[in-house]
């Protein structure tokens, strides 16, 4: 391999996961339940997303009352939206 196609697939590299930082990158889950105002629990699933600036986090999915077995099956996307 010539060191052209070395630095062009440097170059593209590099792009690719600085677009990828850019969109945040998912680096983990966890399921938190929350307390309504009378008694009652229901879960969502957070996503965490890495970006330059360091950590953000997001719900997966809220739709009504979720029970826990509902949100460990909720899924993060690879990218945040």
């Amino acid at each position: 391999m010539s060191i052209r196609w070395l630095v062009m697939t440097g170059i593209i590299l590099v792009a690719l996961f600085g677009y990828a930082l850019n969109r945040g990158f998912y680096v983990g889950t966890r399921v938190i339940a929350y307390q309504g105002e009378y008694g009652q629990t229901w879960y969502a699933r957070e996503c965490d997303y890495l970006f330059p600036s360091g950590v953000s986090t997001t719900k997966a999915n809220i739709a009504g009352q979720r029970t826990r077995e509902n949100a460990e099956n909720d899924y993060c996307h690879l990218f945040r939206r």
